[in-house]
């Protein structure tokens, strides 16, 4: 039976069986399109970014349905903001969710089981499982990005005093390390350290890594993805 997990619940501990037919669209780009009279064809802003995907789960429980029903309604509307999301369908991917309802089941076998539709509102990003293993960067080496995408990573810098970071031609100037500081180009900040210059991102291809100064060792937890 195939199952999938938020907030680190399975929906098997609910006793629901699904079906997959619904996580495998791809999301919309943010575009505009703009006519001008007199002038063949569109103009085209791109705003540079995807929008939010509805992934839907049709489910259905046949297992003392009403408790597992109850306990599944509890569970999803007590949670807050976005989740993580993996199905065995996607194995290898998971993504960020959140759900805000409703629950609408359509009861059979005299209310002892009931079919219901689960529609997660997700970033657009299918993030790779394999993108959450931090690797330790050499001065002077390289990490790949074999996505067509622009990534995002988390890094763990170990040093002390000043030391410069520069990964693909991105500058990034450290000072007021003690041990060790950490830079969430997603998040936007560096925590542990006074910084200057560009949070690092990870470009398709391969991406070269060199630093120096009080700097000794860099961890990269790359997050990469796609659509």
């Amino acid at each position: 039976m195939k199952a999938f997990t938020f907030a680190g619940r399975s929906s098997k501990d609910f006793g629901i069986y699904l079906s997959g037919s619904g996580v495998f669209n791809a999301p919309e780009r943010d575009v505009e399109t703009i006519s001008i009279p007199g002038r063949s064809g569109d103009l085209i802003l791109d705003n540079g970014r995807f929008k939010n995907i509805s992934v839907t789960y049709p489910c259905g429980i046949v297992t003392n349905f009403a408790a597992n029903l109850a306990a599944l309604r509890a569970f999803l509307l007590s949670q807050r903001g976005y989740q993580r999301l993996q199905d065995d369908y996607h194995p290898d991917e998971f993504r960020m969710a959140m759900f805000a309802g409703p629950v609408d089941v359509t009861p059979e076998l005299i209310n002892r089981a009931g079919q219901f539709d689960l529609t997660f509102n997700c970033k657009p990003q299918r993030y790779l499982v394999s993108g959450e293993s931090p690797t330790v960067v050499s001065s002077g080496g390289f990490i790949a990005n074999t996505t067509f995408f622009t990534a995002l990573p988390l890094i763990t810098v170990t040093g002390s005093g000043s030391g410069t970071l520069t990964i693909q031609g991105q500058v990034l100037d450290l000072e007021d390390m003690d041990g060790s500081c950490t830079i969430d180009s997603e998040a936007g900040h560096v925590i542990g350290a006074t910084a200057s210059g560009d949070l690092p991102q990870l470009q398709p291809g391969e991406n070269v890594v060199t630093f120096s100064g009080g700097i000794t060792a860099v961890s990269i937890k790359p997050r990469w993805w796609t659509v």
